[in-house]
């Protein structure tokens, strides 16, 4: 019995003593983090030196990252210009009056919006991104400011020497200065995403509609019952010479159409001319190698007929020009497609025939048109 009180005695003691022993360690580590966080709080006189040195790169290098690029800049002087071209453009009597245009007018309409939606989506990721980069480096400056504050505030209870305290001093004052140039920016870029997005939204909106009234034009006009050509020519309703001036009117609308197509974005007009030219010179210097037979290494390559499309060097120069348009302009108004498809056949048929057998050939034109 004695033993056993003895024994949880000496238990007891041992708990006692453990748990003393963990409560000092806890209160060890305890005091550790509270040094760590302490020492986070703000920089050593001692370290001050290194760290402003360090402190301005990194103040250079985020004032780099703020600095709008050739795009943004270009983006917040034509904005506005812009967005006053759109509300011009929605002025016009048939933006008004949506009901009473016809099926190809509304189609019109739709491709001149989708013009102008290209160009706001485009803007409106290059804004966002710009923003993102600004939230980013807004808050390393903050987190900077405090850090350095507090030091500053060190510096003076630990007496530290004049010229360290002048060095944080400008540190601080450089990221005040920093931080003002990025909070203009930053409202700057957020305003114009701001109008871009509230622009994109309702143009897409008028677009739905003009789309939806496009829908019931063309119901409308396949549901009506319309008299047969026979019966109008018998009952004189046919104006030959008004039919003909309505055919030159809707090309020379489409004509119109694509110039003013091609001169809304002048870089990709650009970009298009020099693929022409590149397009042109490579036909050219291709042409100019197979008639001289030095196209080829191998004499029979001449007799395949995978290369005979090098013959019609117009017709290839045409495919590849017309596929250039469609791989630079991903949006295009139906006038655009209507150009492409025309163009298209004539250059297509001659390739074909050059690949075909000739009782083959009128099968080509049977199937393009």
């Amino acid at each position: 019995m004695k033993i056993t009180k003895i024994l949880l005695i000496l238990l007891l003691g041992l708990s006692i003593s453990l748990s003393a022993k963990d409560s000092a360690d806890i209160q060890v580590i305890d005091t550790k983090v509270e040094n760590q966080k302490e020492k986070l709080d703000y920089i050593k006189v001692s370290d001050v030196p290194a760290k402003v040195a360090k402190t301005f790169m990194e103040l250079k290098g985020i004032g780099e990252n703020i600095e709008d690029d050739e795009h943004i800049e270009e983006i917040h002087k034509l904005i506005m210009p812009y967005i006053d071209s759109i509300k011009v453009l929605l002025k016009d009597e048939k933006y008004k009056n949506i009901d009473n245009q016809n099926a190809r007018e509304l189609q019109k309409m739709q491709s001149e919006i989708s013009v102008y939606l290209e160009t706001l989506n485009d803007w409106e990721k290059l804004l966002k991104t710009q923003i993102k980069l600004y939230d980013k480096n807004k808050k390393i400056l903050n987190d900077y400011l405090i850090l350095w504050d507090k030091t500053y505030k060190n510096s003076i209870e630990k007496d530290a020497p004049k010229k360290i305290i002048n060095n944080i001093k400008s540190v601080v004052d450089d990221m005040k200065t920093l931080s003002k140039k990025l909070k203009k920016s930053y409202d700057q870029t957020l305003t114009d995403s701001q109008i871009v997005t509230t622009k994109i939204l309702t143009m897409k909106e008028l677009k739905k509609q003009i789309k939806e009234r496009e829908i019931v034009e063309r119901t409308q006009v396949f549901s009506q019952k319309q008299p047969y050509l026979f019966e109008l020519i018998s009952d004189e309703q046919v104006n030959i010479g008004s039919y003909i001036s309505s055919i030159e009117k809707t090309i020379e609308e489409k004509i119109d159409e694509i110039k003013g197509f091609f001169q809304i974005d002048m870089k990709l007009l650009n970009t298009l001319a020099f693929i022409t030219f590149l397009n042109f010179l490579l036909n050219l210097y291709t042409f100019n190698l197979y008639r001289k037979r030095k196209l080829f290494v191998h004499e029979e390559s001449y007799r395949k007929k995978i290369f005979y499309f090098t013959q019609r060097p117009i017709s290839t120069f045409l495919v590849l020009f017309m596929l250039s348009i469609i791989a630079i302009y991903s949006t295009r108004p139906m006038a655009v497609n209507d150009m492409l498809f025309f163009i298209l056949i004539v250059p297509v048929a001659l390739i074909l025939k050059t690949v075909v057998e000739k009782e083959y050939n009128k099968y080509i034109y049977i199937f393009l048109f």
